[in-house]
């Protein structure tokens, strides 16, 4: 599905030693010519319109098929390229170590993201760590694999400074040439005490294609929201920068030795 080949994060411009015409086969030649010049592409999506930027993997068409079950009310979207890493990820033991990395939710606690209302850094989690379950708080050490499942799931409960507390369900599918990690809410997200997502209305999906010399991450976060969206912009820059965030963890994660 691909020839030699980002995952879902502060944006900087690397080195991209991968050509566009590596990319163009997931992402089409426009995209990949400006991703291979910029290193980070972000984007809110049109109203009514489904994103676009996901790459031409086996897992796309019921990616977006979901979405469309949901009908988001806002989503956004992302591209990233993560060049000169310590490992190559594209082996049998660097998709292991994917695959563990992207599930260490611990280490989200402390994560940072630019607050478009404050106008300055903001601490985005300030607990993350796994559980077994919405019915048992209990904190668990992040779970370590020896060997690459085809699919697994894993629960977490997150304090972020907007949502609140809250449970949340990660998916992780390993494909033939990809991961694909999907993260919804297991509960009732309210805003003011008013209910404004029901579990599944926040969706993050992160497609992370390992390469020889790096890994392409394609981002998307969308939700759905039982109320009407008064400061739309407003709305839509703090998801952008919530994914935003997430890749910058990503990186965290892939630069470990």
């Amino acid at each position: 599905m691909r020839a030699l080949l980002p995952a879902i994060c502060l944006l900087a411009v690397t080195t991209f030693p991968v050509s566009a015409a590596d990319l163009g086969s997931l992402l089409g030649g426009d995209v990949a010519a400006a991703l291979v010049a910029d290193g980070t592409l972000r984007r809110v999506v049109a109203r009514g319109a489904m994103p676009g930027w996901l790459p031409a993997v086996d897992s796309r068409e019921a990616i977006l098929s979901d979405a469309r079950r949901l009908n988001p009310t806002i989503a956004v979207e992302l591209l990233r390229w993560y060049g000169d890493l310590p490992a190559r990820f594209d082996t049998a033991d660097g998709r292991l170590r994917l695959y563990n990395a992207m599930r260490a939710v611990s280490t989200m606690q402390g994560l940072t993201y630019w607050s478009a209302s404050r106008g300055k850094e903001r601490v985005l989690f300030t607990l993350s760590h796994a559980v077994a379950g919405p019915s048992d708080p209990s904190p668990r050490s992040d779970p370590v694999a020896a060997i690459l499942p085809a699919s697994d799931r894993l629960y977490s409960l997150q304090v972020d400074q907007t949502f609140g507390r809250h449970f949340y369900l990660g998916t992780y599918d390993n494909r033939t040439d990809h991961l694909v990690v999907r993260t919804e809410n297991a509960d009732v997200i309210s805003y003011l005490l008013v209910p404004v997502m029901q579990p599944g209305g926040l969706v993050t999906v992160c497609v992370l294609v390992p390469f020889p010399d790096g890994v392409l991450l394609a981002g998307l976060l969308y939700s759905k929201t039982a109320m009407p969206v008064i400061d739309r912009t407003g709305r839509e820059a703090s998801l952008l920068n919530r994914l935003v965030a997430l890749s910058n963890w990503v990186a965290a994660r892939l630069a470990q030795p």
